[in-house]
């Protein structure tokens, strides 16, 4: 209770408008309307690749399948173990899928905010943790649901919990006392049953246990409040329930045969594999403060408090003899809540650690930080979510705004490229069609149609349209003899659900296959394994080469459908499976008959200077305005050192795609759809950069103006008309179809 002095000299304000980020119940109102909002479009945002892949191999080993060697994966099987069980009790709906997932993190989010009491943290910063996860998790990509690591974290929390649970009872009590004893269900053997089913997952985990274990246990060591046998004990009890865990784990592999191959991933395949991600290390930094903005620059908050509240419990009781009152960081007011606040933080510091040095650039890797550092921030009373949901609301007006006015399109690209990149990014919730397409959630769930309306990442290759898969796998069914087991071959990430559509087995393990040619040292073998396999079909995406829907529907050369489109680079139209015959084309989709000889040095993607340059976007700075005469270059697009580039930037929608993809605006002079516009740089057989979507005479300055600052590197231009007949490679053709 508040003392009288306090209350004769802070006057009372009950409006609800004063210190609205102090007020439990306007959190817990924007966590209400904001789940309301999200989650019907979050039941019909369709799988993400990774979760084909699981369905897959959950299917393979329900059906008796040898996992490992059936299906690729560079993955322990414990995700595996819990799809197959997940749809051998509930089916293959990908909505029941959802609602595991969503009942596995909100299990997670629930644990966290009842630590955020346990570390002194208050009822409004617990509802704007809760704000805060829910402006997240349900309007992130579809790729970062029902992933590994959000799942891994709830055991994990469960293990802390129990840990917590036993640190607590050798505590003292305000009041001098101590805890109960701690109940037996809480003992180091079940919490190591915990760790050790994390670890199934994946094993990144361990790192994180063995700090969370000796920040718990080394300060009451020195306090003497555990003995040595007691260190002993604590210790050996939670690695004897890792190490059960682990050969009931290990007995699964063997009783079913996959041993073998599950020893021949790890130790063959995945040293390299791990190479691969501590290389791609230094680039790294900057991507996990952009994951999700802007709650992922709160990292630069919640490390110091993280580390601050370990060293607190570290050195209890030598602390400020008077708690000062709250500013950034709030000193505990008992032992037992710096002792929540030091496994918290040290969880999350570790977490973070590891995420970022031995894992791979992935949004879903970085969720259970992002929730971590969430906790640890309302663990000090901050009300994050307040600071989010402020930030997102003026990040729309502004990124609304931008193309009208120059002004804030220079402050937003100023801070876009500032040492630390501060995005606005545009908020699903902000989106004119928001509540057109929440009703049609509703009414129609996850039809095909739905699917393609709500998935946040459209326009990147690992995105599927489903109308069109649709229309390849009515194709499939209607082959006569019908499609049977090894025979279909998908090529390209997004093509994979069709295996499950279609109930067939694929022609080879391999899914991922972008994932599988990084094993450069794998690559003879893996290109042997496809021309052994010969399949019956294959079916490619012509996605994954340009990102405009007008360009992957383009017709051939001869203005056939059948044809690969007339843009299609010739460095890659001889190479498995384009040098197929194509028996039809549903937009993006090419369904290839296998006729021709599958030679093995066809299989492997052309060397990185061969390669199609993937697009990026570059905000530049400047007013340039030189005119440009598009009859100086070739129409439709042109090889440098066997590189191909393409402009991708044709109308306003495919603007819009790449403007989600990258949270860019446009130009203050708006975007000149009038033409294709690419440029390439190449310098030493490596891709130094391809910017879209800007005037032309603007893109010939900064051309020539990289020309001077760099004389090594070697530019091209393409500009091809929308509307008229031209030529490419002697044949005539029309950039728009539709044009007369």
């Amino acid at each position: 209770m508040s003392s009288p002095e306090s209350v004769a000299t802070v006057p009372a304000n009950n409006s609800f408008w004063h210190r609205p980020w102090r007020r439990a119940e306007f959190g817990w109102g924007v966590t209400a309307v904001t789940l309301l909002l999200g989650l019907p479009i979050f039941f019909c945002l369709p799988p993400g690749g990774d979760v084909t892949l699981y369905d897959m191999a959950a299917r393979t080993v329900l059906r008796g399948g040898v996992h490992y060697r059936d299906v690729f994966d560079t993955n322990p099987p414990g995700i595996v173990w819990a799809q197959a069980l997940i749809r051998r009790t509930c089916g293959w709906s990908y909505e029941v899928l959802r609602a595991w997932d969503l009942l596995i993190v909100g299990g997670s989010v629930v644990l966290l905010a009842r630590w955020i009491r346990r570390a002194n943290g208050s009822g409004y910063s617990v509802a704007w943790f809760a704000a805060g996860v829910a402006l997240v998790y349900p309007f992130a990509s579809q790729n970062t649901h029902c992933q590994r690591d959000p799942w891994m974290l709830l055991p994990v929390l469960v293990a802390l919990g129990m840990r917590l649970r036993r640190l607590e009872a050798r505590l003292s009590e305000p009041n001098g006392g101590t805890c109960p004893p701690a109940p037996w269900w809480t003992g180091p053997f079940p919490e190591g049953c915990c760790w050790g089913a994390a670890a199934w997952i994946k094993p990144h985990v361990i790192l994180p246990a063995a700090v969370v274990w000796w920040v718990s246990v080394v300060p009451l060591y020195r306090r003497s409040r555990l003995s040595r046998w007691g260190v002993a004990r604590d210790f050996l009890g939670s690695f004897s329930g890792g190490s059960f865990v682990g050969a009931l784990g290990a007995a699964w592999l063997v009783g079913t045969g996959t041993w073998p191959y599950f020893f021949s991933q790890f130790a063959d395949w995945n040293p390299e594999y791990a190479e691969r991600a501590l290389s791609l290390l230094p680039s790294r930094l900057d991507v996990v403060l952009a994951f999700f903005p802007p709650w992922s620059l709160a990292h630069l908050l919640a490390v110091p408090l993280a580390v601050i509240g370990v060293r607190e419990f570290l050195k209890w009781p030598h602390r400020p003899a008077r708690l000062e009152r709250w500013r950034v960081y709030s000193w505990a007011p008992t032992e037992r809540a710096a002792a929540a606040r030091a496994l918290l933080g040290a969880l999350y510091l570790v977490w973070l650690f590891q995420s970022w040095v031995f894992q791979r650039e992935a949004e879903y890797i970085h969720i259970p930080d992002t929730f971590l550092m969430m906790a640890v921030v309302a663990g000090q009373r901050w009300a994050l979510g307040f600071c989010g949901l402020v930030w997102v609301l003026a990040a729309n007006v502004f990124v609304r705004t931008a193309g009208a006015d120059p002004e804030i399109f220079q402050l937003i690209r100023e801070l876009d490229n500032s040492p630390i990149p501060i995005k606005l990014p545009y908020h699903p919730l902000g989106r004119p069609d928001l509540f057109e397409t929440w009703v049609q959630c509703w009414r129609e769930g996850g039809t095909p149609q739905v699917r393609n309306r709500v998935q946040l990442m459209d326009g990147k290759p690992i995105t599927s349209d489903w109308v069109e898969l649709e229309q390849v796998a009515g194709y499939l069914r209607a082959v006569d003899p019908p499609v049977a087991d090894r025979e279909l071959l998908c090529w390209n990430l997004s093509t994979h659900p069709l295996y499950l559509k279609l109930g067939v087995e694929p022609a080879l393990r391999y899914m991922h296959w972008e994932t599988v040619f990084e094993f450069r040292s794998k690559a003879d073998q893996v290109c042997r394994e496809v021309a052994r396999a010969n399949p019956r079909f294959v079916v490619s995406d012509l996605g994954t080469f340009v990102g405009s829907k007008r360009l992957v529907h383009a017709p051939g050369l001869d203005g056939r459908a059948d044809q690969l489109p007339y843009w299609f680079p010739r460095a890659q139209a001889n190479r498995f499976p384009w040098n197929q015959p194509i028996v039809v084309r549903a937009g993006r989709y090419a369904v290839h008959r296998v006729t021709n000889p599958i030679l093995a040095r066809d299989v492997e993607p052309p060397p990185l200077d061969q390669q199609v340059l993937r697009p990026g976007i570059n905000e530049w700075s400047g007013s340039m305005n030189q005119a440009i005469d598009p009859s100086q270059f070739a129409p439709a697009y042109l090889e440098v050192s066997g590189a191909t580039a393409l402009g991708l930037v044709d109308s306003p929608s495919s603007w819009a795609q790449l403007q989600r993809m990258t949270g860019s605006v446009p130009p203050p002079g708006g975007v000149d759809f009038s033409l294709f516009v690419a440029v390439v740089g190449l310098s030493a057989g490596r891709e130094m950069g391809l910017s879209l979507g800007v005037q032309a005479g603007e893109l010939a300055a900064r051309v020539e103006s990289s020309r001077q600052t760099a004389p090594g590197q070697r530019y091209q231009i393409v500009v091809l008309p929308r509307e008229g007949v031209t030529t490419v490679n002697g044949r005539p053709f029309r950039a728009n179809p539709e044009a007369k």
